[in-house]
């Protein structure tokens, strides 16, 4: 009399089972790695918004304000900026270049990024607005709804 054979392999059920667990590791490990990618991404933002309005304010130094800045070839031939922030080079954490002029008749010196998709300007924007505040006439530095930075000419 034969023994009934009790090693048959792994079944359906749990064949099913360890699918479902390795995809819910996967979708979140996916979700974490966004979420830290955009906040590495708005980081370094607010790096280059700083280093720009640093250089913004040192070129402003000795003028009425910030009506002669045209661009961000200026604070790079004053020797404020490193090259890598010229047009082209897509400095901005989201691929593109970073904008730089003035805004109210020279009084402000403006940011942006240009490269950001939609959604990646709404997350951004919403994160960067909580740091520099919004826009308001007391304002010395701030973040409009169009997610432009500026700072006030000292």
């Amino acid at each position: 009399m034969r023994e009934p054979n009790s090693s048959r392999g792994i079944g359906l059920l749990e064949l099913m089972l360890s699918i479902l667990v390795i995809t819910a590791v996967i979708l979140g490990a996916t979700k974490y790695y966004l979420v830290a990618k955009e906040a590495t991404r708005v980081t370094q933002a607010q790096e280059i918004i700083n280093n720009v309005a640093e250089a913004g304010y040192q070129w402003v130094e000795g003028q009425s304000d910030f009506s002669g800045m045209t661009g961000v070839a200026v604070l790079i031939k004053a020797g404020l900026l490193p090259n890598s922030y010229d047009i082209g080079k897509n400095i901005s954490p989201w691929g593109g270049n970073v904008i730089v002029g003035n805004s109210g008749s020279g009084l402000w010196l403006s940011i942006a990024f240009d490269g950001l998709t939609i959604t990646d300007q709404a997350k951004a924007c919403g994160i960067l607005q909580k740091k520099y505040g919004i826009c308001g006439a007391d304002s010395t530095f701030c973040a409009t709804s169009d997610c432009k930075f500026l700072f006030r000419s000292p």
